[in-house]
């Protein structure tokens, strides 16, 4: 009897949409919810593979890289110097008390001055600069950051044709954001 086939057809009807119908998936939500947690600076520092040298007398901290030894490279500003075990890269960590009259342009200038070579790359901002250049076979590359009247800085010096060059980048790269993020205030 018809009434008997009605619900057979409904169901081979619901039984052929289903078939017929593809499967949607939900793709996971990528935005962040209130519960996960952005990536602290010092947890990039160990994600990075750096540690940090910090001088409370002076009131600042520097990342490096924690494969680097505590060197004896210094000078009339260096806090502190740090080498590649392996060789090949030296670190130098600078600190100086400035008036409020030094601006990163006059600092970067007076710099390029002291050096004298034409860096291949330089950068300035509002309490920034960086400057890296080639010398004798070697790289040289400075990042200078001026906070609460202090000239915070660092010169990272590798070989030129150093097997490790670009892991020395990388490191120039953290260590850079470092330098800014970490000295705020």
């Amino acid at each position: 009897s018809p009434a008997e086939t009605q619900p057979e057809t409904t169901e081979s009807v619901k039984e052929a949409v289903s078939s017929a119908t593809p499967e949607v998936t939900k793709e996971p939500d990528a935005t962040p919810k209130a519960t996960d947690k952005a990536e602290t600076l010092d947890e990039k520092v160990e994600k990075n593979g750096c540690a940090v040298y910090e001088d409370a007398s002076y009131g600042f901290k520097c990342a490096y890289p924690a494969e680097f030894e505590e060197g004896t490279l210094k000078n009339n500003n260096t806090r502190t110097s740090f080498t590649d075990k392996d060789g090949g890269a030296d670190l130098l960590i600078n600190f100086e008390k400035i008036g409020k009259s030094k601006t990163p342009e006059k600092l970067l200038e007076e710099y390029l001055n002291i050096i004298g070579v034409d860096p291949d790359v330089d950068n300035c901002g509002a309490n920034f600069y960086s400057v890296t250049f080639t010398r004798s076979g070697r790289i040289y590359h400075r990042k200078a950051i001026i906070a609460n009247d202090k000239y915070i800085y660092y010169d990272f010096m590798y070989d030129q044709g150093s097997d490790s060059k670009s892991r020395y980048e990388d490191y120039i790269d953290f260590l850079d954001l470092y330098l800014e993020q970490g000295n705020k205030g």
